[in-house]
């Protein structure tokens, strides 16, 4: 009893106890640097053989960025001929101005807070089954009740 007592007398040590985890890091976007950036340009990386990504960011107005003597640059990668499009394993650099990037997140932003306070008012989520841009189906759904 008396090394029971004695060993809980012990002082609690400074150190921090438990799990120690590290600095978040960011998880989307690009994951390479860029040099020279134009800080009114909004940029991404886009792989080269997924061609629906490609389309996707072609139809939103992001264009492709050639090498210029004063144009950004990626960090870490060959430098390329002036012309060239900038690529690193491969993805391409793409661009679009900011505030086209901008008014596009923020339309998004209101379609998707409309959407989320549908589901808080009366009929819940099913309020997001009549929209028709986004389709509703699974195996228990009738599709006889939708025509």
């Amino acid at each position: 009893m008396a090394a029971a007592a004695r060993a809980s007398s012990k002082p609690k040590s400074a150190q921090p106890q438990g799990r120690i985890d590290p600095q978040p890091r960011p998880m989307g976007g690009l994951r390479f640097g860029l040099v020279n950036e134009d800080p009114r340009k909004k940029y991404v990386g886009v792989f080269r053989g997924d061609e629906e990504a490609w389309a996707n960011y072609s139809y939103q107005g992001y264009e492709t960025v050639k090498a210029t003597p004063d144009g950004p640059r990626i960090k870490g990668a060959r430098t390329p001929k002036m012309g060239e499009e900038l690529e690193w394993k491969s993805h391409v650099i793409m661009e679009i101005a900011r505030d086209e990037w901008q008014a596009s997140y923020d339309q998004g932003q209101l379609y998707a807070d409309a959407k989320s306070q549908a589901m808080k008012g009366r009929g819940g989520a099913r309020q997001i089954s009549r929209d028709p841009n986004i389709p509703v189906e699974n195996e228990t759904t009738d599709m006889g009740d939708f025509q």
